[in-house]
């Protein structure tokens, strides 16, 4: 579990998540991203296998998440894209309307995010809605009962454009993490599934590129020496990225975002190194069990999984990026994703080398290691932003 757990609390910014100050016993910190995540009930009871087996009754939950736990308990802080409402409402709205409505079972679902030591989550995505707005309200409930933090969605527009905050002390140093999530806009889960929270109306956090600049402006100005991640839902399902995810990603940038961490692609994306910050464009899946289209849309079965780092150095604080492999074909697995092999792993390295704007830049900046977390792509952050005026006590 994390070595100190957070706090909500409500502040006159609309700044809805803060926390406590860490011990100053700490020298650092290791905050782990993970892509889409969802232990699939609306898949796996509909699906039974040749053996008969029943893949969450018969082999219970732990079995889904159990190749990926060191990577989750050598982490103080994880924060997970929740791919699903957990409700136990029986009829969507959307039955007639959505391909896929997501549901996730109100007490094991929670409960086992909780013993795995994912206990912040964006619901910032297309599908905590599927259940409408009575859906949502019971998925806060459920993660609130079990003390499991949520951004990026919220019974009001303040409540969903609210980040997670968090402060650590680092010897004496102080590191305020914000991280802020939104979904891409879409004209149909705006107009034909009003999923977007606005005034008084719940909905997640809609992030038409003006919204997503002026939340990250915004943030930047209150908090000028954090370090701010932006963590959008976006892309095409099993591609590589698009030009609208280049053209909002850089701005994100260029509106004061520290770092960009993306999924909802289902499969790990491009990175790109922009006026000396990082764009992952997409993390992929962490633990999303579907059976998958990898094969059918003929796309890489490659994950990623993003800690942050951040340590105390003589002069300030030091922050590192390391980027995790992971396997995340069901079909192959057998619904068990898993850390990469060493083969796998070169094949990672490669194909974000041949999709890289700039492969020669990245092969400069990018170095490869390995940790009793698994075996990873390690890139350097700027942390100008962090040691300026940092507060020391």
């Amino acid at each position: 579990m994390p070595r100190n757990q957070t706090n909500k609390s409500h502040s006159n910014d609309a700044i809805l998540y803060s926390s406590q100050i860490k011990g100053k016993q700490d020298s650092s910190v290791r905050i782990l991203f993970i892509g889409d995540t969802s232990f699939g009930e609306n898949y796996q009871y509909r699906i039974k296998k040749m053996d008969g087996i029943r893949l969450l009754k018969d082999r219970g939950y732990g079995y889904c998440i159990e190749k990926l736990t060191p990577l989750l308990t050598h982490a103080d802080l994880v924060i997970a894209n929740l791919e699903t409402p957990l409700t136990n409402i029986k009829i969507s709205p959307y039955k007639k309307m959505k391909r896929f409505i997501h549901w996730g079972d109100i007490v094991k679902t929670p409960l086992m995010l909780s013993k795995h030591n994912i206990t912040v989550v964006s619901l910032a995505n297309n599908h905590t809605l599927d259940f409408g707005i009575d859906g949502l309200r019971q998925t806060l409930t459920e993660l609130e009962k079990f003390q499991i933090e949520s951004f990026g969605a919220g019974l009001t527009e303040a409540e969903a454009t609210a980040p997670y905050q968090r402060d650590y002390v680092l010897d004496g140093k102080r590191f305020r993490l914000v991280v802020a999530a939104g979904f891409k806009y879409s004209k149909t889960y705006d107009q034909q599934y009003d999923f977007y929270a606005q005034a008084n109306q719940g909905g997640v956090n809609n992030w038409i590129a003006h919204n997503a600049l002026n939340q990250i402006r915004s943030l930047r100005e209150k908090n000028p020496t954090a370090f701010i991640i932006a963590f959008p839902h976006w892309g095409s399902n099993y591609c590589w990225k698009t030009k609208r995810q280049s053209n909002l990603g850089r701005a994100l940038i260029g509106a004061g975002a520290d770092l960009v961490i993306g999924h909802g692609a289902h499969m790990m994306q491009e990175i790109e190194l922009y006026r000396q910050k990082w764009i992952v464009y997409g993390l992929g899946n962490f633990m999303f069990m579907s059976p998958g289209r990898y094969a059918e849309k003929k796309a890489e079965p490659y994950s990623l999984a993003a800690r942050l780092d951040v340590s105390s150095k003589k002069k300030g604080l030091a922050v590192s990026l390391r980027l995790y492999p992971l396997f995340s074909d069901n079909r192959k697995t057998d619904y068990q994703p898993r850390r990469v092999t060493e083969a796998e792993f070169a094949r990672v390295r490669k194909l974000l080398m041949d999709h890289s704007p700039h492969p020669e830049l990245l092969k400069k900046k990018m170095h490869t290691g390995k940790d009793e977390a698994g075996r990873f792509l390690l890139l350097p952050l700027e942390s100008a932003s962090v040691n300026k005026g940092f507060e020391a006590d």
